[in-house]
């Protein structure tokens, strides 16, 4: 439904359908976006004495868009970063708003022609990769010169119609990130395939890279790593599932725990290093960098006592210098073998610097540490308080994000934790949910755009009761529940609660 306002009355949220003057010429490239930003409005107004707002594709309720007080918030981080601030600061209260920040369209697509350059035109003689060039491979679709779209033929001549292609295109890199990290190239990653689909096809790859593991302690103790052909392999096979659909590994590192946890921890931090460099846009060979750098950045814990590291009680001064200086000696390992980029060297120096300067061991801050430094991390401290220890139980997910919240500025900077927690999403595959309706059910798929709004299986009725027959619940279609409102996720269970194992559902 269509409504045609002033421009002067657009708001943060509202989707703006139509001008009142041709699209071409105007700043906007795409015909019909997301207004997400002061920028945009700025430009409506400059352009346009009217235009038309879509009622249906507006993200905030009467597309009133945000109050004025929250402009600031919305301008730094976008509309939908801010309501993932509220929401993470409310645990209490889900806040019903999309988990991505649309940003100015960037790339149009038309039809089923490649993405053009929406301010700056291609080099005279510049050539774009034709769509419907025949291809089973995955392979990276340029555009616009700094965009990429990966996707195979037949998304390809789909983008127009797919909205959650349509959307990641018009998303591109948030702002803030870009401009704090000086991103300068981005690859838009489509699903090519449904959990269910990838999990199969990403189970033997997963093997593959824990065999590797334990390959990687075994050689060690000789003073040795497995030759780097056969570490560049298994992380390339790693890649090419987290292109395709990224879930299905980050679920799969969450169901096969060994009884080790530093060959888990590695795998663990390794896949959500990859599934972090994808979300932000990466290019695949920047993937294969981060996830080498995630498998091997703690191989100095091997010359640390072992004692050590599994010791429960708090360090003392003189066992924590010791436990540092793994970063030293993982270092050295690195550096001393052939074959192993100087960047994953690098993220292994650097991953326990800080933003705020108080990491180690160089006390780096800021822009010193490098993107794939803070990356990793940042990684590294949630996956190892998501981790499940013999001395403690690991925390849930959305736990886990407020902490990282709460060290924003300090230990990580600030946009980037807004990215990750964009990234994993507060419900994240697997978690178990209670709908405001009371039923419960476990979270099945993700919705890559409306992150709140995932398609979850419905297990327990309201009064709790198990269901003979489960049934989905696609939320972003908004089913209705029994009094008439949308179904809507009221909050996060622990793992286990009502006798529910999530795991089960995918073993």
């Amino acid at each position: 439904m269509l409504e045609i306002i002033a421009a002067h009355d657009v708001k943060l949220g509202m989707f703006v359908a139509e001008l009142d003057r041709p699209w071409l010429g105007t700043p906007f490239a795409l015909q019909g976006f997301l207004v997400s930003t002061l920028r945009q409005i700025e430009a409506l107004r400059e352009s346009c004495s009217f235009v038309s707002v879509d009622r249906a594709k507006s993200v905030f309720t009467e597309f009133s868009g945000l109050p004025e007080s929250d402009w600031s918030l919305a301008s730094i981080h976008g509309a939908a970063a801010g309501d993932w601030v509220r929401s993470i600061s409310t645990p209490e209260e889900t806040v019903d708003a999309p988990s991505r920040r649309p940003l100015p369209p960037l790339i149009s697509v038309d039809n089923d022609q490649a993405p053009r350059p929406a301010r700056r035109a291609a080099p005279r003689g510049a050539q774009t990769s034709n769509p419907e060039t025949p291809s089973r491979t995955l392979r990276p679709w340029r555009a616009a010169g700094s965009v990429e779209v990966v996707a195979g033929p037949k998304r390809r001549r789909s983008l127009q119609l797919n909205t959650q292609a349509y959307a990641d295109l018009e998303r591109v890199v948030s702002e803030p990130t870009a401009h704090h990290f000086d991103i300068s190239h981005h690859t838009v990653y489509i699903d090519r395939t449904t959990v269910d689909e990838e999990m199969l096809a990403s189970g033997a790859a997963f093997g593959r890279a824990q065999e590797l593991m334990i390959d990687v302690g075994l050689e060690l103790s000789k003073d040795k790593l497995p030759q780097p052909e056969r570490i560049r392999e298994a992380v390339d096979d790693l890649v090419q599932s987290m292109m395709r659909n990224p879930d299905a590994l980050i679920w799969l590192s969450k169901l096969k725990r060994s009884d080790n946890y530093s060959y888990d921890h590695s795998l663990d931090v390794s896949i959500h290093m990859m599934a972090f460099g994808r979300h932000l846009g990466f290019p695949p060979d920047q993937l294969n960098v981060l996830g080498l750098a995630g498998l091997l950045q703690d191989v100095g814990k091997t010359r640390v006592p072992l004692g050590l590291l599994q010791q429960t009680n708090p360090l003392t001064p003189a066992e924590r210098v010791v436990l540092r200086r793994h970063v030293e000696y993982g270092t050295r390992i690195l550096a001393a073998h052939p074959g192993i980029p100087e960047r994953v060297i690098e993220v292994a120096a650097r991953h326990h610097e800080r933003h705020d300067g108080s990491g180690y061991p160089r006390r780096l801050a800021g822009q010193e540490i490098g993107m794939f430094g803070e990356m990793a991390g940042l990684v590294d401290a949630y996956c190892a308080m998501s981790y499940d220890r013999p001395y403690r139980q690991g925390l849930d997910n959305q736990r886990v994000l407020r902490k990282l919240y709460a060290a924003r500025g300090k230990s990580f900077s600030e946009p980037l934790i807004i990215e990750f927690i964009q990234c994993v999403g507060l419900y994240p595959l697997g978690t178990l949910v209670e709908l405001r309706s009371g039923e419960v059910g476990v979270v099945v798929e993700q919705n890559r755009i409306r992150r709140l709004k995932p398609r979850v299986l419905v297990l327990l009725d309201k009064e709790k009761t198990a269901l003979a027959s489960p049934f989905t619940l696609d939320l972003k279609d908004e089913p209705q529940s029994e009094d008439g409102s949308p179904h809507r996720i009221w909050r996060a269970l622990p793992a286990g609660s009502h006798g529910i194992d999530p795991r089960e559902f995918y073993l």
